[in-house]
């Protein structure tokens, strides 16, 4: 007998499955993304279209935007990249005329138009499959504001109780481990883990910020000894260095071969930064404005215009020496601990606001969409 799973569009359509949402394939929801049949029904404007009048009430399901999903799909390694793979192997074993290129084409009219038929045509060929791969080239296509509510045949058989949902979860985020991110220091962890808490709050359980804690020393070649200690230990995480972006930060790296290291370790610099294409920087020949992208670009560029601003613009780059192994100077923004200061207060007031505010989170939400990007990759 066939247990058939439905994914329903804020937007209108769905995606069905049969067989399709094994254990494993739950490793993209937290119990915090449950949502009762009947609190969905209190949202008749998003849920206009999704019919529950079948289905108890106590039963729960799973919402989720679609661009955090498709964030959490690209962390747990189920990207565009393998879900083309994905394709491939299924056109072979079933024959199927369509290259993936044209299948996608197909996919995407069909959830433009919102015609249930083609979707449903579209779909037919991975009924079988791991849905992740075909959720994932679905929400390629989807606005990153869509929602997405994950409805289960039968889901009353576990579904139904809070407790078992969560034992449930996290039995299945055991094979899907977090990223780990190896940084320069315990401000860039901090920073960024706090930054991913108040900004993207529904991948922050899927990556892992080393915890500098214990007094640790910082830069970017302790912090590549400590890449190359977890590639010896052989975690099985994969694991991110992410280095600022600077002149040390690619001096320090410039002689390391990946050859040497496995698939799953990726070393990252910040990625550039608008804001630093044209940054005020002091040196022996004066004041002048200059992108200092690859040069300077540290933490503390990325926390934002309003905390890089104490009062007079922009607080100035200051040149403190020549880099021979990349021939570049090397550039540190003044007042360090007072762009921290203001930025910790910036995080507290979001913290307590329960959401970012009007502040600038820009340079954060940079590398945030880097980071992810370069797991998908991988």
């Amino acid at each position: 007998m066939s247990v058939y799973s439905s994914i329903h569009l804020s937007s209108g359509g769905q995606l069905t499955y049969r067989n399709g949402w094994l254990l494993d394939s739950l490793s993209i929801f937290n119990v915090e993304d449950c949502v009762s049949l009947a609190e969905a029904k209190q949202k008749p404007a998003r849920w206009a279209y999704l019919s529950v009048d079948s289905e108890p009430e106590e039963v729960y399901g799973f919402e989720l935007r679609a661009r955090d999903l498709k964030d959490r799909l690209d962390l747990t390694g189920i990207s565009l990249r393998s879900g083309g793979r994905a394709y491939d192997k299924l056109r072979e074993d079933l024959g199927l005329d369509e290259d993936f290129d044209v299948w996608c084409a197909g996919l995407r009219e069909a959830l433009k138009s919102k015609s249930q038929s083609e979707i449903d045509r579209s779909m037919f060929a991975w009924r079988e499959e791991d849905p992740r791969h075909s959720l994932r080239i679905a929400l390629q296509y989807l606005p990153d504001d869509e929602w997405l509510f994950f409805e289960f045949e039968d889901a009353e058989e576990w579904l139904v109780d809070r407790g078992e949902i969560s034992a449930q979860l996290e039995y299945a985020r055991e094979g899907s481990p977090p990223v780990i991110v190896v940084t320069e220091g315990s401000s860039d962890a901090i920073a960024l883990k706090r930054a991913t808490n108040i900004t993207r709050p529904k991948i922050a359980s899927y990556l892992r910020f080393l915890d500098f804690s214990v007094k640790a020393p910082g830069g970017a070649a302790h912090a590549l000894n400590t890449f190359r200690g977890l590639a010896s230990a052989g975690v099985s995480n994969k694991v991110i260095l992410l280095l600022d972006n600077d002149s040390a930060g690619r001096d320090a790296v410039k002689k390391v071969s990946m050859e040497d290291f496995p698939e799953r370790f990726a070393i990252l610099h910040y990625p550039a930064l608008p804001i630093a294409e044209s940054y005020p920087t002091k040196g022996p020949t004066g004041d002048v404005d200059m992108d200092v992208n690859g040069l300077a670009g540290s933490i503390e560029l990325y926390m934002g215009s309003d905390v890089l601003d104490l009062g007079h613009g922009l607080t100035p780059i200051q040149w403190t020496g020549f880099v021979r192994g990349v021939s570049a100077y090397q550039g540190e923004v003044l007042n360090k601990d007072e762009i921290k200061t203001a930025f910790w207060l910036k995080c507290d007031a979001s913290e307590r606001a329960g959401h970012s505010g009007d502040g600038d989170w820009s340079g954060m939400s940079l590398i945030l969409d880097h980071l992810v990007h370069q797991v998908s990759a991988m």
